[in-house]
């Protein structure tokens, strides 16, 4: 069967019913009929000898700048999409970092930011539809023999992402439609993420952030001072007694910094205070008895005494009838005694005792507010008519120290349920006389670390404290630790050195909130949301505007030098992809024109 002639393929049609055909034949022209005889050229006998050659490898001579006729759409999309994305990263760098609360603006920040990534997500998208629809007619320039379908399948991926994945199936089944053909799927398809990733560029967090108009003061003491009788030496005195009872039957709750947010921070700091050491003396104490213990039919007679002599010149003697708290008998014979005994013997030096620093000395402190030993004893001493000189087992002894010292500070951050700030370190201070009165109500004590040691304050570390004040606080203690009711219960309901250190705590916390004018500032923080920016999910949005943008570079070269049809249905119309240079349809651009009559 011969071929058609030129003049007979020219105004060939094919019934609808062929389109199914899986390939096009080079010699067929698939176009509707009704629409042949308007596209139909003229006859070519009749043809203008003077019309140029056109061939499909050159574009037609036309006489003023033809936008369809050029990639200046896609190219412009492409630059707003570059714009786009830089617009996008200028305003999250922008506003990183920034407090949420300085928002001012009635869109949200993810408003503006959807707003930037769908115009930017148009813009590429328009430009990568471009390009896969002129990769479609590339690809039938290149082979006729092409499947009909692959037309199909491009041209659905120029206008949506379901098309798209179809191209992405085909690929990865083995179908060879172009790396550029591959790419243009992959970006349309990609750029749905594009919405759901711009969505999740800002969280907003909570911080921490200094609220400058705040307080933040804790308590700190460089003197203990106030004129007798005054109304500031009342209030103080008044904190003292306070200290002393809240240490006694409260657990230590510690003094509250002051601070008006829900958190403030304090830096490292030193106050004059109050420390406390104890020590099991024991060992050490050596124990001296005379008398003896007659037991008799019903009541046994008691006539001993022991002498307890203890480190730091401290001696007490003890009745063993005073100590005795019952008798057990077995029948009428009396088999033991019963001794349970607790009792404190306190020591205060007078106020002259810095010139007698050896007498009131104790552990490597010379001059104590006051000092205590303490003694426990509770035994069953068995008897009878042959022991009756025995020694009863010695007691237990504990020697504690109060003493005015200096305290450092760790630096701290308080809450509603932050512990009290902690104490990182602790040393002794000796005294000086000075400011010496004929009224020894205005006396002044001067305090300093010992010039063996290294102050802890870098600034100065002397202190003052009123005469008046010091002995009101040394007779206080003194009794308390004197064999009062109060110790009687500490020494039978707790452990002794941690009662004394609550009450040295409590103390020092009683001495810094009575200097007023030493207090030290801190900051104060408020909790803000403010805005972050999540770098990581900009990367896909990024990626998809730049390739979109080499796509585009990579098709305009591939496709240089040729006819752009782009989306066109006029190829679909006249079925022409390899145009005779006598064939006036390759001038035309759009099937409006077609419409006007202009081709």
């Amino acid at each position: 069967m011969s071929s058609p002639s030129d003049d007979e393929r020219h105004y060939t049609t094919i019934d609808p019913s062929r389109l199914s055909s899986d390939h096009l034949s080079p010699h067929t022209a698939v176009v509707h009929p009704e629409t042949a005889s308007m596209v139909a050229e003229e006859d070519p006998a009749q043809r203008d000898p003077t019309r140029p050659f056109i061939s499909l490898k050159s574009k037609p001579h036309r006489g003023r700048f033809d936008l369809d006729d050029s990639w200046t759409w896609e190219i412009g999309s492409a630059v707003l999409s570059v714009v786009g994305i830089a617009l996008l990263i200028g305003f999250l760098i922008s506003i990183h970092g920034k407090p949420y609360a300085n928002w001012q603006y009635t869109a949200s920040p993810n408003t503006i930011i959807a707003i930037i990534a769908a115009i930017t997500k148009a813009a590429l998208l328009s430009a990568v539809s471009a390009c896969l629809g002129q990769l479609k007619w590339r690809l039938y320039e290149r082979s006729s023999s092409a499947p009909l379908e692959y037309l199909q399948t491009i041209d659905e991926a120029s206008r949506g992402s379901w098309g798209a994945l179809k191209v992405l199936s085909r690929v990865a089944s083995g179908s060879k439609l172009g790396f550029l053909t591959f790419s243009g799927a992959s970006l349309t398809f990609l750029a749905l993420a594009v919405d759901p990733f711009a969505q999740q560029i800002l969280s907003f967090p909570s911080r921490q952030v200094q609220a400058l108009n705040e307080t933040a003061l804790i308590q700190s003491a460089r003197n203990y001072t106030a004129g007798y009788l005054t109304a500031d030496y009342k209030r103080i005195s008044n904190l003292q007694t306070r200290a002393i009872n809240s240490a006694l039957s409260l657990p230590d709750t510690g003094l509250q910094a002051q601070c008006t947010m829900e958190k403030c921070s304090y830096p490292r700091f030193v106050s004059l205070g109050i420390c406390s050491k104890c020590e099991d003396v024991t060992e050490q104490t050596t124990q001296d008895c005379v008398g003896t213990v007659l037991p008799t039919a019903n009541l046994p007679v008691i006539d001993m005494n022991c002498t307890y002599t203890a480190p730091y010149e401290y001696s007490v003697t003890l009745s063993l009838d005073d100590m005795a708290t019952g008798t057990v008998f077995d029948g009428e014979t009396f088999k033991k005694l019963a001794v349970n005994f607790w009792t404190t013997y306190s020591r205060t030096p007078p106020p002259s005792a810095d010139l007698e620093k050896e007498r009131y000395k104790i552990f490597d402190i010379e001059t104590p507010i006051v000092s205590f030993i303490a003694t426990t004893q509770y035994a069953s001493i068995p008897y009878t008519s042959q022991n009756t000189t025995a020694w009863p087992p010695k007691p237990s002894f504990t020697e504690c120290v109060m003493y005015w010292c200096e305290k450092e500070y760790a630096p701290s951050n308080f809450s509603a349920t932050s512990d009290p700030t902690p104490v990182s370190r602790a040393q002794k201070l000796q005294i000086i006389i000075q400011d010496e009165d004929y009224i020894w109500a205005k006396n002044t004590y001067k305090f300093v670390p010992p010039p063996d040691l290294i102050p802890l304050s870098n600034k100065s570390s002397t202190y003052h404290i009123s005469q008046p004040l010091s002995m009101d606080l040394v007779s206080e203690l003194g009794n308390l630790f004197n064999g009062s009711d109060a110790t009687y219960h500490i020494l039978v309901a707790n452990n002794l050195t941690d009662v004394v250190k609550s009450l040295s705590t409590s103390l020092t916390d009683a001495i810094r909130s009575a200097d007023v004018s030493s207090r030290i500032s801190g900051k104060a923080f408020r909790t803000e949301t403010y805005i972050n920016v999540r770098w990581p999910w900009i990367i896909l949005p990024l990626f998809v505007v730049l390739a979109s943008t080499i796509l585009l570079l990579a098709t305009t070269v591939s496709t240089r030098n040729t006819v752009l049809w782009k989306n066109s249905l006029l190829p679909l119309l006249r079925s022409y992809l390899d145009v005779k240079p006598e064939d006036n349809s390759i001038a035309l651009r759009s099937v409006d024109g077609v419409a006007r009559g202009e081709y």
